[in-house]
């Protein structure tokens, strides 16, 4: 049987069992248990598999197509993708904004610097110290 960790104070097993105990389980585990051998590792796998593909024929189903209809879980997939994409590409696009941000400051607090350091020099000569 599958050894677990219990993260949270749970009902398993028909007992309570506190956080941190070790208990045998054979049902399918939920985030409240962290796999404790390669029984738990392969049964939190397939768990978290079916969990996956029970929320996207829900999410089939909420956009009123039909969840056993291979090719409205394939355009659901691809639109799936294609958001992630969109998202990763907006997140590179955000961060390449920042970066371009940041660089833009660097390089006026340089010119600045450089302007003051110019200045600085400047009334040196005049007075006489350079």
């Amino acid at each position: 049987m599958a050894k677990y960790r219990v993260l949270v104070r749970s009902f398993i097993n028909n007992s309570i069992q506190e956080e941190g105990a070790v208990v045998d389980y054979d049902g399918i585990p939920a985030g409240n248990l962290e796999p404790m051998d390669e029984e738990a590792e392969k049964a939190a796998k397939a768990a978290g598999i079916a969990t996956k593909a029970s929320l996207a024929r829900m999410r089939v189903a909420a956009d009123g197509g039909d969840p056993n209809d291979p090719e409205h879980m394939a355009a659901f997939a691809e639109r799936t993708a294609i958001a992630a994409n969109v998202t990763d590409a907006a997140a590179a696009v955000g961060g390449a904004a920042a970066d371009a941000r940041v660089l833009a400051e660097a390089a006026k607090a340089a010119q600045e610097t450089a302007a003051a350091e110019k200045a600085i020099d400047a009334s040196r000569d005049n007075a006489g110290l350079i």
